[in-house]
């Protein structure tokens, strides 16, 4: 997440947040970085379930419709919210 966007939400880095959206909640712990542009929250990596924190993966916020053209998944972008979590980081 980008700095000014964590500091208008009062977020730390290291921090749990929870991103969510209409679709489900997901956990994740913080990076706040000038690298992401204002706005914009990015979601690295494909993980094991159990190698997350809070057993659920980015796909729990995405939609399971496919593309018109290809059959492939429309996982690119998604719309979220994040609040910060009352809960402790899980560390795996």
């Amino acid at each position: 997440m980008n700095t000014a966007d964590a500091a208008r939400l009062s977020l730390q880095d290291g921090q749990l947040v929870i991103a969510y959206n209409e679709r489900g909640e997901v956990a994740y712990q913080l990076k706040v970085t000038d690298k992401v542009p204002a706005g914009v929250v990015v979601a690295e990596g494909v993980w094991w379930l159990e190698h997350t924190v809070s057993r659920r993966s980015s796909n729990t916020l995405t939609a399971q419709r496919l593309t018109d053209s290809g059959k492939g998944s429309t996982f690119y972008d998604v719309k979220v919210n994040i609040r910060a979590s009352e809960e402790l980081v899980d560390q795996c």
